[in-house]
Formats: C-alpha cells, structure tokens, sequence
C-alpha cells in the first residue's frame, strides 16, 4: 500500500476532529449537564434578618416617643406639644449660640486637620502613627476629666475666657479631632495626593493655591463628612457645657425635658430626626458623588 502523503494526512485528520467534535456536541444537547447552583444567588436570611433587629431596635423608641408626645390624654392625636416646644424662646437663644460655636469648631477642626494630614501624608510619614495615637486621645480621656482639667488650668489664669460661651470652640475642636482625623485621612488615601501635589507645584503654584485649588475639590466627600460628624459631636455634646456653666442647646434640651412631660420628649425627638436627616443626606451626597467619580473615571 502506498504511504500516504503529507497533505493527505493533514485532511484526515480535520476531518476527524471535526467528526468527533460534532459527535460530542449531539451528545452533550442529548443529555445535558445539570446546572451548577455555585453562581446562584442565595437568599441572604442571616443578612436581612440582622437588618431588621437592627432597624426595629432603634426605630420602636423613636415610634413609641411619638406615639407618646402626639397621643396626649383627653386631648387625642394633636401636635400641641410640638408646637410649644418649638415657641419656647429660651430654645431660639440657645439653638442659635449651639450653631455658632458649631460653625467655629467646623472652621477651626477643618483648617488644623487638613494642614496636619497633608504635612503627615507628603512630608513625614514616620510621624503618623504618632499623629493617629494624638487624634485618639479624646477617646481615651474621659469629658468629666477633660473639663475639670480645663476648669482647673484656665478659670484661674483666664477667667474671662473661661467664662466666654465661644471658648468651647476649642475645646469641642479637640473632642472632634478624631472624626475629622479619620475621615480626611481616609480621603486622602483615596488619592493620589502626591502627584496632584507635585504637578500643581511644578506648575508654579504655592501651598495655599495647591490645598484650596488641588486638593480641597477631590476630598469634598471627606470634608462634608467631617462636617457632619462634628455638627453631631457639638450639637450632642453636654458635659463640657454644663460644668462650665454656659447654656447651650443640649443643656436647655436636658433642662426643659425635665419640666415638660410631653413637650420635652417632642423637643428631643425633633433633635433626634434633625441628626438622622444630616446622615442621610451626607450618605446621600457620597453615593452620588462616588458615582460621578466612577463614571468621569470610565469616561
């Protein structure tokens, strides 16, 4: 029998991976494989069920203080104790300075931290962990010592100063250092700030221009949380205030529940949902935010 040549050869063998390759796909559409139920998304039970104690923990107080301060006795469903509570005059006086001091503690927590962060991340870095353990220290002093230190050090030395309701500027700047600590630092790992830093540099610019014009426009979302965080911890805070004598809103707020027994809750629980709503718009302005960024990013 004549050998057969090399072309030959080379058909033969095409012709039958193409054979055994139609043969297989008749037998696999004959007798399919069972799906896997590995790409399957499960119901996550465990997840949603935490969510729901977690939401009825917190929720069930704030519908029973609801309940209580709107169902008043022989007068039915009414919101009379909302409405004298938000009459109260000592409330507006009070309210007003709580957002003035706010105001000063946002500007001066913001103008130290972002200095410090930036001269941490770009000059220092060996000083970090320093500066970290520095911004958890609030956290590890109790207020109640806090404030006897500050009493004891200050009032003699500088008693008008003590005395001045916006002295609490600095000291709730130090009681929120470390949120706003964390939350720039964490904005600031999210980009690359030394090469924004470098090319606004190179291209002539000084530190100021580069922080306002380079930097400050990629941490908005750091900065508004920041903001928030320290809203909450002035607004929020009491014992600094009361020991000091100076009457700001938490105090009025802890005063007036005492002698209002349906007006005072109203009043708390307005406080309470003014909070919440801050939290879901900061939530809100960081997920629309992330997607512009995402979606520039892909552009």
């Amino acid at each position: 029998m004549a050998p057969q040549s090399h072309d030959q050869v080379a058909a033969v063998t095409s012709v039958n991976s193409i054979a055994t390759g139609a043969t297989a796909d008749s037998m696999a559409r004959q007798h399919p494989q069972p799906k896997s139920n590995l790409g399957r998304k499960r119901p996550q039970f465990g997840l949603w069920s935490v969510v729901v104690v977690c939401a009825l923990y917190f929720l069930f107080p704030l519908w029973a203080i609801a309940k209580f301060t709107l169902d008043l006795p022989l007068e039915g469903w009414t919101f009379k104790a909302y409405t004298k509570a938000v009459q109260e005059p000592e409330l507006h006086t009070t309210l007003w300075l709580s957002l003035r001091i706010t105001g000063g503690t946002v500007v001066l927590s913001l103008a130290l931290m972002i200095w410090t962060v930036l001269w941490t991340t770009l000059k220092v870095k060996r000083m970090q962990p320093v500066v970290e353990f520095i911004s958890i220290l609030p956290y590890m002093v109790p207020p109640i010592a806090f404030v006897v230190g500050i009493a004891g050090v200050f009032r003699p030395a500088f008693p008008s100063f003590i005395a001045n309701p916006y002295s609490l500027i600095f000291f709730y700047t130090v009681l929120a250092m470390p949120f706003t600590y964390r939350s720039l630092d964490a904005g600031l790992r999210a980009i690359d700030v030394k090469t924004l830093t470098e090319a606004s540099r190179g291209l002539g610019a000084g530190w100021l221009t580069t922080i306002l014009r380079v930097v400050v426009p990629n941490l908005r979302s750091a900065l508004l949380g920041a903001t928030f965080l320290t809203v909450a911890v002035v607004l929020g805070e009491y014992t600094i205030a009361s020991l000091l004598l100076i009457n700001t809103f938490p105090i009025f707020l802890a005063t007036y529940n005492s002698k209002e027994i349906f007006a005072g809750p109203a009043l708390g629980l307005m406080s309470m949902l003014a909070v919440a709503v801050l939290f879901a718009l900061l939530g809100l302005f960081t997920r629309k935010r992330g997607g512009a960024n995402a979606t520039a990013a892909i552009a």
